[in-house]
Order: C-alpha cells, then sequence, then structure tokens
C-alpha cells in the first residue's frame, strides 16, 4: 500500500485515511470490545500507550461523557469530552468487562490475570502488530502511529500548532512542530514533482 510523501524524511510515521479505514475494519472484525475501544481512544485522543494502560475508572464520568487522561512523560493532565459514537462503545465495553473477575480492579483495561494492574505496553503492542499485519499494513507502524495519526490529522485539518499541543498534552510546542513540517515537505515535493514534471 502506498505511503504519502515523505512520511520518511523526518521519521514520521503515521497511517494515512485509508490505512486508518483498513486498520479498524480489522479490529472490528475481531468483536473484541476492549480492543474496539482500547484503539479508538488511543487514535481519538493521541495517546501514549503508557497513558492508555494507567487510565483508571475513576478518570471517567459517564454522566457527562468525560474521560480524563493523567499526565505522563512530563505532559499536562486533560479531560476530554467522548463523542456519542465513542461513548457508545465505551458502555459495551464496561457492560462486558463488569461481568468479569476484574470487577475489582481499578483500572479501565486490566490486567489480564493480575486483579490490580492494568493492561501492560507489551500487550497493547502486540495487539496492534497483529491487527496491522492482518489488515496488510506496513511492518514499520507501531501503536505509536496512531497517535501521530492523530495529530496530523488536525494538522491537516486546520487546527493550529497551539491546538494540537493542548489536544496531545506536549508541554513544549517543539515537540508539536513535526507535524506541520511534515504537511509542509509534502506540499513541496508534490509542487516540485509538478514544476519539474517536463524533466522527470
Amino acid at each position: 500500500m502506498a505511503r504519502p510523501l515523505g512520511t520518511k524524511k523526518f521519521g514520521l510515521k503515521y497511517l494515512n485515511d485509508e490505512e486508518l479505514k483498513q486498520f479498524f475494519k480489522t479490529v472490528d472484525r475481531s468483536k473484541d470490545r476492549r480492543d474496539i475501544l482500547l484503539f479508538r481512544l488511543v487514535l481519538f485522543l493521541g495517546l501514549r500507550v503508557s497513558e492508555c494502560s494507567q487510565v483508571e475508572l475513576k478518570d471517567l464520568n459517564l454522566e457527562s461523557h468525560q474521560i480524563r487522561i493523567q499526565a505522563l512523560k512530563n505532559g499536562r493532565s486533560r479531560t476530554y469530552d467522548l463523542n456519542g459514537r465513542l461513548s457508545e462503545r465505551l458502555n459495551a465495553y464496561l457492560k462486558q468487562r463488569n461481568k468479569k473477575a476484574d470487577r475489582k480492579n481499578p483500572y479501565l483495561f486490566p490486567h489480564p490475570r493480575r486483579w490490580d494492574e492494568s493492561i501492560s505496553s507489551q500487550v497493547v503492542k502486540y495487539r496492534f502488530k497483529v491487527y496491522a499485519e492482518k489488515a496488510g499494513l506496513n511492518s514499520d507502524f507501531s501503536v505509536h502511529s496512531l497517535r501521530h495519526s492523530c495529530g496530523i490529522t488536525h494538522a491537516r485539518n486546520g487546527k493550529s500548532a497551539i491546538e494540537v499541543m493542548i489536544w496531545l498534552r506536549h508541554r513544549s510546542i517543539n515537540s508539536t512542530q513535526i507535524y506541520f513540517e511534515q504537511i509542509v515537505f509534502e506540499n513541496q515535493a508534490q509542487e516540485s514533482a509538478e514544476i519539474f514534471a517536463a524533466y522527470l
């Protein structure tokens, strides 16, 4: 599957629209409500794997359809509104989760065998790789590619660097700038190809 121009230039690996559709279509076919919710939260909120695994049930406000992401890696804690479809997926997962023996586990995504621990980063990374492979995606992708997909999509859709920085919980605008550099590079590559078309 073709990659967007310039993704290797800055080392920024993200999924384009078609790859995201293919990935989530594959996840949905699994009918695993945990994974269906988990990877959508990673994309929607631009979660780091460590942030994803540390979300606790107390971070949810089901009445107001909100989720709080605690600060990790020198980031900033934020509370986000969940749209209707995502809120429905969360409720569907919680109904399934509450039927299991992990009801006393404080984490949204419990460890499968340890009642007081969260799902491990290794499990999240492994599950991503399984779905990515089944979807026929580039093996270079990692679960962190979904975070990059979140950043690049916001940047492409007119969000300012400050807005993207806030959404991704960056402490410095320098961490956010890579998404805008990526877009500029891709546009320049396309424009250069058109300018020099007669000579290429």
